[in-house]
């Protein structure tokens, strides 16, 4: 953190949010010891780091990590936030089509319950998945 290495902190909070989650310790948002707390900075520090460094400095962006969005959807909805779930995996979903990331856009439609969806994220799901299999 004193050196604001983006990339090693991304891969801190990455690696004890897959550990956490494996442990199915969820928590929330201000839990340090939780899979949320730490998935959710995980990807914050990704966000940020694509935004404000690798854009400034035209360095290589942090990818998205399908594995790591689906897992943080899978604690949100494990804690009953099955709408933040599903608009976080769509709203990477939609990152990753405009990126062109075919194989990382597979991994998060696939994890998406359609059953689920209702009028706005149904129809966002709808619009992504038929992107995906143009892609």
């Amino acid at each position: 953190y004193k050196k604001s290495n983006f990339k090693k902190i991304y891969t801190f909070h990455r690696t004890l949010g897959i550990m956490y989650a494996l442990t199915e310790q969820w928590g929330d948002s201000g839990t340090v010891t939780s899979a949320i707390f730490q998935l959710e900075n995980a990807l914050r520090t990704r966000n940020v780091y694509n935004s404000r460094i690798a854009r400034r400095q035209r360095l290589d962006p942090i990818a998205i990590d399908a594995r790591l969005v689906n897992l943080l959807a899978m604690a949100y909805a494990a804690t009953g936030k099955n709408e933040e779930a599903v608009d976080l995996q769509l709203n990477y979903l939609s990152d990753a089509v405009k990126a062109k990331d075919r194989f990382t856009s597979r991994e998060i439609l696939r994890e998406i319950d359609y059953a689920k969806l209702e009028g706005k994220q149904a129809r966002q799901y709808e619009r992504l998945r038929k992107t995906v299999g143009s892609m």
